[in-house]
């Protein structure tokens, strides 16, 4: 179900063209996930494949309608959720294993996503 998540633009485009994304696509889609704790940028991703920063933007949001750093973001934001959801991590452990600078930027971009700080989302999740 977690894998599924992080998946989710990949499965968005495939169930809604003929046409399965370049294979270019879909291996920054796996460099992605296998490097989200990493520090990397579009220029990192753009490399792997062989494209140049542009063309991979430009690919990556034709078939996915958002960036790759927004997907990027999205994959961490949900391991983030994963951790808070299974595991008693500290905030501090979970920001290391999820690759954001420090629990401000997580926090900045979990409540953008979510709508909640990571404590309030693990105090709902729990206590549900």
């Amino acid at each position: 179900l977690f894998l599924i998540s992080l998946l989710t633009p990949l499965l968005l485009c495939l169930a809604h063209s003929p046409l399965s994304p370049p294979v270019a696509i879909s291996r920054v889609i796996s460099f992605i996930i296998d490097n989200h704790a990493s520090y990397i940028e579009v220029k990192d991703m753009a490399k792997h494949v062989h494209l140049s920063v542009s063309q991979l933007q430009r690919e990556f949001s034709q078939n996915f309608g958002i960036t790759p750093s927004r997907y990027l973001r999205e994959v961490r934001v949900g391991m983030v959720r994963h951790l808070l959801e299974s595991s008693d991590l500290s905030l501090t452990q979970i920001v290391s294993e999820c690759g954001f600078y420090d629990q401000s930027h997580l926090t900045r971009h979990f409540k953008a996503s979510t709508g909640l700080t990571p404590l309030k989302y693990r105090q709902r999740f729990r206590a549900q």
